[in-house]
């Protein structure tokens, strides 16, 4: 076999609980909810959507790094 000289990288989704966001954005938990709620005027479209984890309604949430990397990379920008 044959050894090649590029280097794989690979992309990992980590998946980041309420709390974390809570601590990277400095944002409560209330604000985060009324960023995703349609109904709010506080209502951020470009805010990361949250994914259930355990698969109920009522569940575990959890948000995609990336996405929220991206997200305050955008706040950042404004």
């Amino acid at each position: 076999m044959s050894q090649s000289n590029s280097t794989t990288l690979a992309v990992v989704a980590c998946v980041l609980r309420l709390k974390v966001v809570m601590r990277r954005t400095g944002l409560s938990r209330s604000t985060l909810y009324s960023l995703m709620n349609p109904s709010s005027m506080y209502y951020d479209p470009a805010f990361p959507k949250r994914i259930l984890l355990t698969g109920r309604i009522g569940g575990a949430v959890g948000f995609i790094e990336s996405e929220l990397n991206q997200w305050i990379e955008s706040r950042e920008a404004a």
